[in-house]
């Protein structure tokens, strides 16, 4: 699940077969259910550009939060079931923001890649407010929350992107992990027990798993706190640009290459095509989920016709 590079010597390749494509959506997959289609407006009357989603989270199961690369905004709106979805507030940024993740109860992440900089934002009800900003050394892009630290990729054009441990309160360093051969990491993610990073490389189309470790090196733990655990390949995985873990360890992906949403087994040898351009997915760019009220988000990056589209996708259970 976690990215790696193809030059790197790793320990795995996916052996899976070609992928099969499923007529209804979700079939044979945790979310079976899900096959209500709708779509949620996320362009406001403020926008000068049209939406360009790459990354969401639902911070309650009422409230997501969407971070809009081309109108330098991070949107907050009320997704309530049986009503009209809503914006609350928006966010304005100095430059394109990438990624968001929720670091702790009252406070969110979002990366500036070319500021350089991490903004942390306090969340309130139906309110974004600006708390302080962390400068990095590189070109900050994807993040997540890992055991009370921040895990967060880093590009490189020298083909040597790396991600890396950091500290909330500060930003410092705790630990690197170099990507030899890897120029993009679009997305990082975790699994449910916060162990193992799911690691999404777009310049060779596949995903490596890291296994991640803070107390490691400390006290009687031995060995690194990141380290690659494998790297995962299909021929249906093109530029893959959003990892959700699933419970059961498989995983859903954005394959934004290809338009497809796929699904990956727990031992990553079965994929299936649980969306595509049949059900109007384009160049998928981001994916989260609301447990609470089963629902599936997918954000668009380009459609068939090279445009940005002002809407995200929702999937849920019939009414």
């Amino acid at each position: 699940m976690t990215k790696q590079n193809k030059k790197r010597s790793v320990g795995f390749k996916s052996n899976a077969k070609t992928a099969e494509h499923v007529d209804n959506t979700m079939v044979n997959l945790p979310f079976e259910t899900l096959s209500c289609f709708s779509e949620i407006e996320v362009r406001t009357l403020q926008d000068s550009e049209p939406c360009h989603i790459t990354s969401m989270l639902m911070l309650s199961p009422d409230l997501l939060l969407a971070v809009d690369h081309e109108n330098y905004a991070i949107k907050l709106m009320d997704v309530s079931r049986n009503k009209t979805p809503m914006l609350l507030t928006s966010f304005s940024t100095e430059s394109p923001p990438w990624d968001v993740a929720k670091i702790d109860q009252n406070h969110v992440a979002v990366t500036l890649p070319k500021e350089k900089s991490i903004l942390i934002l306090k969340t309130e009800p139906r309110r974004l407010i600006y708390h302080k900003t962390l400068k990095m050394e590189g070109k900050c892009v994807a993040i997540t929350a890992v055991q009370g630290k921040m895990l967060v990729s880093f590009n490189s054009i020298r083909h040597k992107a790396s991600v890396q441990l950091l500290n909330p309160d500060d930003g410092a360093v705790i630990e690197k992990l170099d990507l030899d051969g890897v120029q993009c990491v679009p997305d990082v993610a975790v699994n449910e027990e916060e162990t193992v990073a799911f690691v999404s490389d777009a310049s060779n189309n596949s995903i490596f798993r890291v296994s991640v470790n803070v107390n490691a090196g400390s006290g009687d733990e031995e060995g690194p706190k990141l380290k690659v655990l494998d790297c995962f390949e299909h021929a249906e995985l093109k530029r893959p640009c959003c990892t959700l873990p699933l419970k059961d360890g498989g995983m859903l992906v954005c394959s934004n290459g290809n338009n497809q949403l796929l699904h990956v087994s727990p031992c990553l040898e079965k994929v299936v095509v649980a969306m595509s351009e049949v059900h109007e997915l384009y160049s998928p760019r981001a994916i989260c989920y609301d447990e609470l009220h089963h629902r599936l988000f997918v954000s668009h990056g380009l459609d068939q016709n090279q445009q940005f589209r002002d809407y995200i996708k929702c999937l849920a259970k019939e009414p």
